[in-house]
């Protein structure tokens, strides 16, 4: 389905756009193949949250979690099938675990001060195929990652709902894990790839 999808929008393209060459064509199947996943597994993780009731607790994990990855980025799984796995199992799970466990305000500002340390440090980090090769991009990248990881743990002190907080703390715990070289290392996959190209 994925690829009938794809060669339509392509060919489309083509007739449309003749003047593109391989590598624009290329950038933009590549621009596809992610709305495709993001399509389908949206579809798919929504609709296990909503027989689960979480949808509102979903929601909202994704949007802080998002704010993170926009300049943060990270690790992504080496095929869509894992990517579709592991983003149900973690995201399904998180947001049931914020909805019914308590967990205290000491604990989550803990965790939060290890997780703006972490974005400090590695933060951001990149992928193979997207390679972060500008420094001032990287500089930039990290400000802001670190910043939106400090207002999250000012937001943990001033917001009183418990599913709320959680879910703050688990976004920042979530993107940590997705930067950080030692689950590079666990996954197999190279990290810091911009050292590998020619400034």
């Amino acid at each position: 389905m994925r690829d009938i999808f794809i060669n339509y929008s392509i060919s489309k393209i083509k007739k449309q756009y003749s003047n593109y060459d391989d590598d624009k064509i290329a950038e933009i199947k590549y621009g596809l193949e992610g709305l495709y996943i993001l399509i389908t597994k949206s579809i798919i993780i929504f609709g296990i949250a909503f027989i689960l009731n979480i949808v509102k607790e979903l929601l909202l994990l994704l949007l802080f979690f998002n704010f993170l990855r926009f300049t943060g980025f990270g690790l992504h799984a080496k095929s869509s099938l894992k990517c579709l796995g592991s983003s149900t199992l973690v995201f399904i799970g998180i947001a049931i675990v914020s909805k019914y466990f308590i967990i205290s305000i000491p604990i989550k500002l803990v965790v939060s001060l290890f997780c703006v340390a972490n974005f400090l440090i590695f933060a951001p980090a990149d992928t193979e195929k997207r390679p972060l090769i500008n420094k001032r991009k990287r500089y930039i990248y990290k400000f802001v990652t670190t910043a939106i990881s400090i207002i999250y743990t000012i937001l943990l002190l001033l917001i009183k709902t418990n599913f709320i907080t959680n879910i703050i703390m688990f976004s920042m715990v979530i993107e940590g894990v997705l930067i950080n070289p030692l689950s590079y290392r666990l996954l197999g996959l190279r990290y810091d790839n911009y050292k590998y190209y020619n400034h």
